[in-house]
């Protein structure tokens, strides 16, 4: 079973404007149609391949600020039903940028009231991102676990913690140091300690 996905033109609201001012088709509004096509309920398997294929050949064309609207249109459409948080998948393993790599994977571990169950998947499916290398920012999707502060999830993290690069673990404190969480300071004071 193959899913055939059709670009859709802009739609009013999705263009920018180029250099003179001129409207022109937003090139992210095709990726996104395939990102939340991707999340859609029974969607085949190969959707989130596509549509993160799609991703990475679109990156070199959008700059974030236009990545950042791309999160506000799947929050939205996640919000409102239109696709799941299976959705953000394709942002959280394909884009390079730290900030929009961690609001991704916080969106797909979603916000809270979230089901216990859904909770520990979802934690699960980030870990096993981080463990297999899947996306381009680990370091991102790590911070994104630690941002729950979630004692629990805190715990299973220490055991994957030797798993990030120096760099990566670096760029994880800078992001969580200041951080409300008392449990949050503790986990990357003793992390340094180590």
């Amino acid at each position: 079973m193959s899913i055939c996905i059709s670009q859709v033109p802009a739609r009013s609201g999705a263009d920018v404007s180029d250099a003179a001012g001129a409207a022109r088709p937003d090139p992210a509004t095709p990726v996104f149609e395939k990102i939340s096509a991707a999340g859609q309920r029974g969607a085949h398997g190969l959707a989130v391949s596509h549509a993160l294929l799609a991703y990475w050949h679109t990156l070199p064309r959008i700059d974030r600020g236009q990545r950042e609207r791309l999160l506000a249109k799947v929050r939205d459409s996640v919000r409102r039903g239109s696709t799941t948080v299976r959705a953000w998948t394709c942002i959280a393993l394909g884009d390079p940028d730290f900030q929009i790599v961690r609001e991704a994977t916080l969106g797909y571990l979603g916000t809270p009231p979230v089901s216990v169950e859904r909770r520990e998947q979802s934690v699960a499916d980030v870990l096993d991102w981080i463990v297999r290398e899947l996306p381009l920012n680990r370091a991102a999707a790590f911070a994104a676990l630690v941002d729950l502060n979630d004692g629990a999830v805190l715990e299973q993290l220490a055991g994957f913690r030797g798993r990030l690069t120096h760099a990566e673990a670096e760029a994880v404190w800078a992001a969580c140091e200041q951080t409300p969480g008392q449990a949050i300071r503790e986990f990357i004071a003793e992390w340094r300690g180590a």
